[in-house]
């Protein structure tokens, strides 16, 4: 199972990926991976075995990578928008014609920097629909340099920053180049949204927020965090001692604080790694994990279901809620059982 978690350490941009969990039944836990609709990893059981399974059997979900943010331009906008979307775990890259900028951005939490002329780093780094741009360089012609290249990708976002009378200028200039004007209409220009921002750090809240507003909109993908991968591929390591779970929101109904494929990892001493949306919900989950891993750290993988309607058992007084279906699946064994 480390291979898979490997490989999805490391899914390739442009590359559309799914995954197939068994839930239930005799193959309870079992893997698929598929990259571009090919089996890419299997821990057994083939394609045609899990399409032939009953729905309700299996959990299907589309991969996607973390959010790649792509920033031209490192002055201050573009180091205060870095250090935001580093807080969120997006992977930030920031590209500069100034050395210096570039250092600078790197310091601010960017994980990739270039210095250099725009249309030539962005024509070498991939894109596709996860990938958002974020075009905040002091001139006009840089914008356009950056613009000229970014619209030639598949991308997710792109936004540049000034009035809407240079908004307009740039539109203009696009179209005369032979980019159509829907292309060019779907730049988010000016930038951000309308909070009335002024201080760098305010436009980058407002930058951000639009960002987040725009990928609400778009397919749902499962993503995995950098911290809740790293922290999951530790769980391999032999030097951790602890047994660890991989809880996974399957289904939902209801109001309920998270959406499907999202995941956390629970360890034996009940420290986790990652969310499934926190509350009642979340406690009962890691509270029957620690129960399950001190009777049988090998216990076979399961639905758990948290109801929080209101309608049953010892959640009847709650008034608002829903019903959750978490799967619970060992990771790793380290515990010998006595």
């Amino acid at each position: 199972m480390k291979q898979l978690y490997e490989i999805l350490n490391n899914l390739k941009p442009g590359k559309e990926y799914e995954l197939l969990t068994v839930l239930s039944g005799a193959c309870a836990g079992q893997k698929l991976l598929l990259e571009d609709g090919q089996t890419l990893w299997s821990s057994g059981c083939s394609q045609e075995k899990m399409e032939a399974l009953p729905g309700e059997a299996v959990f299907c979900e589309k991969l996607g990578h973390a959010c790649r943010l792509v920033i031209c331009g490192g002055g201050y906008v573009g180091q205060a928008v870095t250090k935001m979307a580093a807080l969120l775990g997006w992977h930030v890259t920031v590209i500069d014609d100034r050395e210096a900028y570039a250092r600078e951005a790197a310091a601010a939490g960017a994980k990739e920097t270039y210095s250099g002329s725009y249309a030539e780093i962005l024509s070498r780094l991939p894109s596709d629909g996860n990938t958002f741009y974020v075009t905040v360089t002091r001139e006009h012609c840089f914008d356009l340099e950056c613009l000229r290249e970014i619209l030639k990708k598949p991308f997710g976002y792109v936004g540049v920053m000034g009035s809407h009378t240079r908004a307009k200028k740039l539109r203009e200039s696009l179209q005369e180049e032979g980019f159509g004007k829907e292309l060019a209409e779907g730049i988010h220009a000016p930038i951000g949204l309308s909070i009335g921002a002024q201080t760098p750090e305010e436009i980058a809240v407002s930058i951000v927020a639009q960002i987040i507003q725009v990928q609400k909109e778009m397919p749902p993908v499962s993503l995995l965090p950098d911290e809740l991968m790293q922290a999951i591929l530790k769980a391999f390591d032999p030097e951790e001692k602890q047994d660890a779970v991989l809880a996974t929101i399957t289904a939902q109904k209801g109001s309920t604080p998270r959406m499907a494929g999202t995941r956390m990892l629970i360890r034996a001493d009940g420290s986790t790694v990652g969310t499934i949306g926190g509350g009642i919900m979340e406690a009962e989950v890691i509270k029957s994990v620690r129960k399950l891993l001190a009777e049988d750290p090998a216990f076979r993988p399961f639905v758990h279901t948290i109801d929080l309607s209101g309608r049953s058992g010892k959640y009847a007084d709650m008034l608002c809620g829903g019903i959750t279906d978490v799967f619970l699946e060992p990771l790793v064994t380290k515990t010998v059982l006595k």
